[in-house]
Order: structure tokens, then sequence, then C-alpha cells
């Protein structure tokens, strides 16, 4: 990459993203990257207190985005607060908790790069391919050069921490836990970019995305997600002849890379096509109502059983969320419990109904904005976020990400919103201006 101006740009966006997405999370990395994260939010939270108090002073409308993320601020406190009073944890723990909910003020600072024009969104777009390549590059090499297997499970629980998902009843060892975010952006975006510019590459570039989504993804979750919101994209977007030649394609370029990994990494598919068997062989007998050996399906059975009783008896305010650092007094009074197991019923545990609520607006937010665009209503990169916002919708009602980091979505939405503001402010004032 050549550095220039425009590069170091995007190269910072993409830092910023890494803290805002928590792509560290669970790696061996993430030590490090708290401090750095700690010093991001003090440096973001001094700058929305100058924000806000400058469009105080000049007594400047807040914008609806602007409300929302005020909002959602809320909630630490909130959280707090019935933690507090339902189960005595100190203030302190319950908001520590969700820390990561100041990481939404990345959206602010975002909105506030791209309207003083000190970058502009093909610089957004730019960080966000960068990323995608950069985390399929990384995944892809640690998981072919780091055999799990080959330790035993203390060494690995004292040397990855929570980098490596242990299935203790079955498999054992299953495999490397990341942050798929990206991955995921990677795929959407060029499944979309296929239909804009009629380049078969995209549609081999977007295999290589699902194939690692497919294959080694922990998640199955992700993967419904994923095939879910592609095939709103492709009801609502793509016509009937453009379908068949995209699957027809899709399937050749799956054909091509299984076979050629057959060939160059025959053990690593082997063990791939094992663990990816197992993932959904046991979801179909949990469909049927069977029984499984697998941990986690086990656990979370156990966690609902856990938390039932409390969701029915304060469904309207929660119960607050609980911190690991309170001496595990949460543990001993609801038993095991970590809400992004649980996804949306995890998320009605702690925050109820009227937080569920505030959270949910980002739907209505992103319609009303998306409703409005005109111009730019076919743009690749605004197509792609408003469906990874989709995606992130489904998926949290099982992993609850939405409702754990909600910077994921609310960047999105930034994102959308600066689409219409650009609209509203330039293109209406130059109608021969053409969208990238």
């Amino acid at each position: 990459m050549i550095i220039n101006r425009n590069n170091i740009k995007i190269l910072l966006l993409a830092c910023c993203f890494v803290i805002s997405y928590r792509l560290t999370l669970r790696t061996p990395l993430y030590g490090f990257f708290l401090k750095v994260e700690a010093a991001f939010l003090v440096f973001v939270v001094l700058f929305c207190f100058a924000y806000f108090a400058n469009l105080a002073v000049k007594k400047e409308r807040f914008f609806p985005i602007e409300v929302y993320v005020i909002s959602i601020l809320i909630l630490p406190a909130y959280s707090a607060y019935f933690a507090l009073l339902n189960f005595g944890q100190p203030f302190i723990y319950g908001f520590f908790a969700c820390r990561q909910f100041y990481l939404v003020l990345t959206a602010l600072l975002l909105l506030f790069l791209l309207r003083n024009r000190i970058i502009n969104l093909s610089h957004v777009k730019a960080s966000f391919i960068f990323l995608s390549w950069s985390c399929l590059l990384v995944y892809t090499i640690l998981w072919l050069l780091i055999d799990p297997g080959s330790y035993d499970k203390k060494t690995l629980r004292d040397t990855f921490g929570s980098f490596i998902r242990i299935d203790a009843k079955v498999t054992g060892v299953q495999g490397l836990v990341f942050r798929i975010d990206f991955i995921v952006f990677g795929f959407f975006y060029y499944i979309i970019n296929y239909f804009k510019t009629k380049r078969t590459l995209n549609i081999f570039y977007a295999t290589l995305f699902f194939c690692y989504l497919f294959f080694f993804q922990l998640g199955r979750g992700v993967v419904v997600a994923v095939i879910m919101t592609t095939f709103v994209f492709f009801i609502k977007k793509v016509p009937f002849n453009f379908k068949i030649r995209t699957l027809t394609i899709f399937c050749i370029s799956m054909f091509v890379l299984i076979s050629a990994t057959a060939i160059v990494a025959p053990e690593f598919l082997k063990s791939s096509t094992s663990r990816f068997t197992h993932m959904y062989t046991n979801a179909f007998i949990t469909i049927l109502g069977q029984n499984t050996d697998e941990t986690s399906t086990s656990l979370r059975l156990v966690e609902f059983s856990n938390i039932s009783k409390h969701i029915f008896e304060k469904p309207l305010f929660g119960n607050g969320r609980f911190s690991f650092q309170w001496s595990g007094r949460g543990s001993a009074i609801v038993g095991f419990f970590d809400p992004s197991d649980l996804g949306l019923l995890g998320a009605l545990y702690t925050y109820g109904i009227f937080g569920l609520a505030i959270f949910y607006i980002v739907c209505l937010l992103s319609y009303s904005y998306i409703k409005k665009i005109i111009h730019f209503k076919n743009d690749a990169f605004l197509l792609t976020c408003s469906y990874l916002l989709l995606y992130y919708l489904v998926s949290s009602l099982a992993d609850g990400m939405m409702f754990i980091n909600p910077a994921n979505d609310i960047i999105l939405v930034a994102i959308i919103y600066f689409y219409l503001y650009t609209e509203e402010n330039y293109c209406m004032k130059t109608p021969h201006a053409k969208s990238n």
C-alpha cells in the first residue's frame, strides 16, 4: 500500500473500527487492546462532551441519530441501577459491565469527520473493505497454523484463554473463535457489487468469505442469519435471470475452492468437514426435539432454566446486568448465565421490555433514513450497510450482539444517515451529480 494522505486516513479509520467492533475480543491480544480501548473511550467521551456543548451553545437542533445515541448511553446506568435494586450488586460493577456501550460515540465522531470533510464515504468504504480482507487472511492463516488438538486443555486455557472453543463433552477442541463482522460485510459487499458491476470475479470473492463462514465460523446462527439476509436481498433486488446465473457461478466457485483445498490440504478439509457435520447434525437433532451431547446446547438449556422465572417476575424493566467481577455472586443468585448465550431472551432478562424498545428504535431510525434516500439508493456500500444491519437484527435473536455491543449497528446507521445528509445538502443543489 502506497503511503499517502488518503491511505493514512483509511488505516486510522480501520484502527477505530477494530476498537469499536472489538475485533480482538477473546484473542490473546485482548489484554493489550483493553488498555487501548480504555484510552479510546476516554478520547471519544471527551470529544462528545465538546460536541454536545458546541450544539448547546449554538442552540442547534439535535438530529434523531444524536438523540438515539444519548438514549443508548443511558442503558449502562439503567442496567446497573436495576441490578443494584434487584440483587444488591454495587452500581459501579453493573455500570462498567456495559462500558462497551460508550463505543457508540464512535458513530458521532465518524459523522463529525464526514460533515467537516476531514474524511469522506470512500475512505469509510475502503477501511471496511481493507478490514474484510485483512480478517479473512489473518483468520485463515491462524486456522492453518494453530492446531489446538496438539495442546492439552489446561495449556489451551492458560495460553489462549477463550480464543479456543472447547466442547468438553464431545469433540474436545472445536477451533478458534473470532469476531466475524467484517467477514460478513465482505460477503454482502461482493454479492451486492456483482449486481452493480456484473463482474463475475465479485462472486468468487463472495464465495471466499462465505466458505470461511460456512466451514470455520463456530456459530450456526451466524450462517443462518447470513443466508436469511441474502434471501431477502435476492427477493427484493435481484431479477430472476440473475438469481439463476448468480447461484450457478456461486456453486461452481464453491466446488473449485473445495476441490483445491482437497488437493492442497486434505487433512484440513477433513477436520473442517467433520466439525461442520457435527455442528449441523446436532442442530437438526435439537429441532426434532431430541437431546444431543453438545455442550453449547445443553448449557443454553440450563441458562434458560436459571433465568426464566426472573424474566416473568420483572418483564418491564428487567433485572440488570451482572458483572463477572462481582466475586461470582451473580452466579450464586441465578446460576451461570451470560446474556449473549440466549440472545433476545438474555436481553429481555437484562433490560426488560422497556430496554429492548430502546434498542429496537434503531430499526425505525434506519428504515426512515433508507426510505428517504433516492439518489444513492443503489449505491453498493449503502446497500451493504443496510443488509449488514438487517443481518445484525436477525443474528441478535440468537447471539444478542446488538444488545451487547450496540456500536456495531449504530455505526452503520450513522453511515446510512450520512448518505441522506449528502443527498439533502449537496445532491439537491447539483442534480446531475452521480452516485458512486
